[in-house]
């Protein structure tokens, strides 16, 4: 019976929502830019001689942007010397130049998954620390699978654990905590809330000291933390499979909402598993769960708040690459979890995000999937953004960059109204140069006023 209301809530479409799917269905029908699509205006890459790359870029007041991601590299452009990647903080202007950078680690691996300003100006990040000492100091735990042993450290590798840092504008550290006592853990998702708090969000596996049921797979790890980083209650949260934390915000209330993705080779999605969300109230307690595979998001990419309350979610569904079988989804979601509507957003590519525009309407962004072994890969564009208004209506469409190379993992509305896409880029090896990655953003203008009829 739950299986059946769910499906037929994904299938009831208010007008709106019917005109938006036909839409996104058209995203992909490689045309040239339309009329009212944005510019580029600007793409540049940062870094320095070693690997160096992006996983979170955030707006700020000034027009800029925020970028969370990792460096490995020790010249003029990153100064310091790295043992391993280091979590990387950057801080670029409206026009991409670099204000400052923050360099947090210690002698193991560290890197930064989630930063975005604060209500004072300054700003908040999160990560991994593989690290006992530097800016991570630690008591250093059993080694943990896959995690990596600290460089040159002897005896046992120090515990995969989660951080979070307050830093002042100019990206200076307020304060720098980590959590997580023992087993693996990390943070990858942090937010502000009302009171000056932090949310954070991340995987967690059973271990003594972590409030997460027993077995030996990742659920999503919930902390509510003071404004000085002191834990105030954390939980896990999840299915019996692994779990990927997408989005941690507060609610209207103080409630906690979040979203994460179950993690399976495509195709091989297992029954009752798929994309879901829940809220707790501000003590910790559980309010509502919902899952989404019927509603075509078996996994998501993202999920964010809608101005007009509630949440929209970029879903996904579909068998393995190259079975043709591939299906992305835009959800509509009420503030109490449920399923307003589902747009299917059909095309070659992955609806990578949906990203809600202040004065209504969203942007829908569009990514190449990456080839498998004998699949030709889609390499026209990589990135296409969609413009969807309110009637459902698609304003514009416009394709950018070159797939080589350029795979965009973030996405930011900029103040002006433009998108900002980032992620890390494999750069060509010139005469006596080693090739390396190094962190990019492509900047879109806002977008252009259609030209009048005749």
């Amino acid at each position: 019976m739950k299986a059946t209301s769910a499906l037929r809530g994904a299938l009831i479409l208010a007008l709106a929502g019917a005109a938006a799917a036909l839409a996104l269905r058209a995203a992909h029908s490689r045309t040239a830019n339309g009329p009212g699509s944005p510019e580029t205006e600007w793409e540049r890459t940062y870094g320095g001689s070693g690997d160096d790359g992006v996983y979170s870029v955030s707006p700020a007041s000034d027009g800029g942007f925020a970028l969370a991601g990792f460096t490995l590299s020790g010249d003029g452009r990153v100064p310091g010397r790295r043992a391993a990647e280091d979590a990387w903080i950057l801080r670029i202007g409206p026009d991409g130049s670099e204000r400052w950078q923050t360099v947090l680690g210690g002698s193991g691996k560290d890197l930064a998954y989630s930063v975005s300003q604060a209500a004072d100006g300054g700003f908040i990040a999160a990560g991994s620390t593989w690290s006992a000492d530097g800016q991570f100091p630690g008591p250093a735990g059993p080694p943990g699978g896959e995690e990596p042993p600290a460089p040159g450290a002897a005896g046992p590798a120090p515990a995969r654990r989660g951080w979070a840092a307050r830093l002042e504008a100019d990206g200076s550290a307020r304060w720098i905590r980590t959590y997580g006592r023992g087993g693996i853990s990390g943070l990858s998702l942090v937010s502000e809330t009302a009171d000056g708090g932090l949310l954070a969000a991340g995987d967690a596996v059973a271990a003594p000291g972590l409030p997460c049921p027993g077995g030996d797979s990742f659920d999503v790890w919930l902390l509510r933390l003071s404004p000085e980083g002191d834990v105030l209650w954390e939980k896990c949260l999840g299915t019996p499979f692994q779990d990927i934390p997408l989005a941690v915000l507060e609610a209207e209330g103080g409630e906690a909402v979040l979203a994460a993705s179950v993690w399976t080779r495509e195709g091989s999605l297992p029954p009752g598993a798929g994309a879901w969300a829940a809220a707790v109230g501000p003590a910790g307690d559980a309010l509502w769960s919902r899952t989404y595979a019927e509603a075509g998001a078996e996994r998501a990419f993202s999920l964010r708040a809608a101005p007009s309350g509630g949440y929209m979610m970029a879903g996904f569904a579909g068998g393995p690459p190259g079975a043709g079988d591939r299906r992305s989804s835009a959800l509509r979601i009420r503030a109490d979890g449920t399923l307003q509507w589902a747009l299917p957003a059909e095309g070659a590519g992955r609806l990578a995000d949906l990203i809600p525009a202040p004065e209504g309407g969203f942007f829908a962004v569009y990514l190449p999937y990456r080839p498998e072994p004998g699949e030709s890969a889609d390499d026209d564009h990589d990135l296409t953004v969609v413009r969807v208004g309110d009637d459902g209506a698609r304003q514009w469409q416009g394709s950018y960059g070159s797939a080589a190379g350029r795979p965009a993992a973030a996405f930011a509305l900029g103040l002006d109204g433009g998108l900002a896409a980032a992620g890390t880029v494999q750069r060509e090896a010139g005469p006596g140069r080693v090739p390396d990655k190094d962190a990019w953003v492509l900047k879109l203008g806002p977008p252009r006023r259609p030209p009048d009829d005749p």
